[in-house]
């Protein structure tokens, strides 16, 4: 009897715990992006933030004294979820089908209505806020950097600059999807074969590896 009230009591206690401050961190960062994407900045305040993550205002400004804080706390929380989804598509197959998956992931992901909406929002941001700009390209410069690493364990042969070089391409592929498709009610061409093109294309320039590229012959 004495083990079954101790169960309870902890089971109680358990389900009246406070959240724990890397929870509540969480969950604003979380509203942040929710409100960006669906109000936009202009109307982002730290009480929609507050009442979207179900805080008071005060957790919310205790951990982000500002607009320009919390932004700054959104773009870097993005960098783990991208590092996450990098190293599972490039761990299969050795890497080189992961490749041109991760590319398909990342320009369906573009369009996605949070995340296009939700970037469209930092970009316009990164224009005006040098600092927003410079956390901007501090993510593209560490989401690079990861697929150029990743690219030299798939194609050993592949110099370092050749890989860095693939990366920036691959950005520029997954972000252009962004206006393209993202608003569009329907497209001419379909996104799942424009991505298939897309893979085989970079799979081939990570492949001719060895190849100069008119910049440097």
């Amino acid at each position: 009897m004495t083990k079954e009230r101790s169960r309870r009591s902890t089971s109680a206690r358990a389900l009246h715990r406070k959240p724990h401050a890397s929870d509540t961190r969480s969950e604003i960062l979380r509203a942040a992006r929710h409100v960006l994407a669906t109000a936009g900045y202009a109307r982002l305040s730290m009480r929609a933030v507050a009442r979207e993550a179900h805080v008071a205002v005060g957790n919310v400004v205790y951990y982000f004294p500002s607009k320009r804080s919390l932004m700054h706390a959104v773009i870097t929380a993005l960098l783990p979820h991208y590092k996450v989804h990098a190293r599972e598509y490039l761990r299969n197959a050795g890497g080189k089908t992961g490749f041109a998956a991760l590319l398909r992931w990342y320009m369906s992901d573009s369009v996605s209505p949070e995340t296009s909406r939700v970037f469209r929002e930092l970009w316009v941001m990164a224009l005006h806020d040098p600092a927003i700009a410079k956390a901007m390209d501090g993510f593209y410069v560490e989401l690079h950097r990861l697929a150029a690493a990743r690219l030299r364990v798939a194609w050993p042969e592949l110099s370092r600059e050749r890989a860095r070089d693939i990366a920036q391409l691959l950005g520029i592929i997954s972000e252009g999807t962004n206006p393209i498709y993202a608003t569009a009610s329907r497209s001419s061409r379909s996104l799942a074969r424009v991505a298939q093109l897309a893979g085989e294309l970079l799979m081939h320039a990570a492949g001719a590896g060895g190849e100069a590229s008119p910049a440097h012959q």
